[in-house]
């Protein structure tokens, strides 16, 4: 009977914190890779959330020889919004724990999702962070101030 309560208690506080987690209007993204892959047909507005509890670090490479890639850290339960125009793009996940970093499969530690309600000026329509490592108010705080509009989210 313990076993069960202590289960029941614990699924109680994992809702409560998923519902925590989750930003109104956006679509979650399903990963089933190691790393996220994105191909795009039009700009698009993409949350990355850290649900672990240690740091990542969301590394791009670029394909062009020309190009240098760059690499992004995001705390535990920390966000990113990506700016992301159309083109193919890809993330690898980097754990950083004491002492080491190793590659993880970022399905195992990150969920994106993206705000299909999002106005983006023409301006803002190139692939850039809009927000690092913040908290979840503080994402909606930066995104709202790029001039991007958000249906049903009303600026501070």
């Amino acid at each position: 009977m313990k076993w069960l309560i202590f289960w029941a208690s614990l699924s109680l506080q994992l809702t409560a914190y998923a519902q925590d987690t989750q930003i109104k209007g956006c679509q979650p993204i399903t990963l089933n890779q190691t790393n996220i892959t994105f191909a795009n047909a039009k700009p698009r507005l993409l949350l990355i959330h850290n649900a672990s509890i240690h740091e990542i670090w969301l590394t791009h490479t670029s394909q062009h020889s020309m190009s240098a890639g760059f690499s992004q850290k995001l705390g535990a339960h920390r966000w990113s919004a990506l700016m992301l125009t159309p083109k193919q793009f890809n993330l690898e996940c980097v754990e950083a724990t004491k002492g080491h970093e190793h590659h993880v499969p970022c399905s195992e530690v990150v969920s994106v999702c993206q705000l299909p309600t999002a106005h983006i000026p023409v301006a803002k329509q190139a692939t850039f962070w809009l927000a690092e490592n913040v908290s979840m108010d503080t994402l909606m705080t930066k995104i709202t101030a790029q001039n991007i509009t958000i249906a049903g989210h009303e600026t501070k």
